[in-house]
């Protein structure tokens, strides 16, 4: 079985592409690791696999120029909008 290393702000789906090529790994990723495939990582968490590459070119331009994609939205919290969380006077002005 191998192993991946997880960088800081990193998501399943960034892993996914980085190592194999393809954001559908990050389903396969998430259950053989027994998590949700939102769920936040936390840097230098050990994730196992036993994935196959599903776009070796992809994987191969990440690899040779050592990039390591960190898109993850750990610490990024959405303030829910739309007429269902607006309020009269508040977030809603009658005028």
């Amino acid at each position: 079985m191998r192993s991946v290393t997880v960088r800081d702000n990193q998501s399943l789906f960034d892993i996914a592409v980085q190592e194999f090529g393809g954001v559908d790994a990050a389903f396969d990723l998430a259950r053989l690791n027994e998590m949700g495939f939102t769920d936040d990582l936390k840097s230098g968490q050990i994730l196992n696999t036993t994935l196959a590459i599903i776009d070796a070119e992809i994987v191969a331009y990440f690899s040779s120029r050592n990039l390591k994609p960190a898109m993850g939205t750990s610490g990024v919290k959405a303030k829910p909008e739309g007429v269902d969380y607006w309020y009269i006077q508040g977030d809603f002005v009658v005028s």
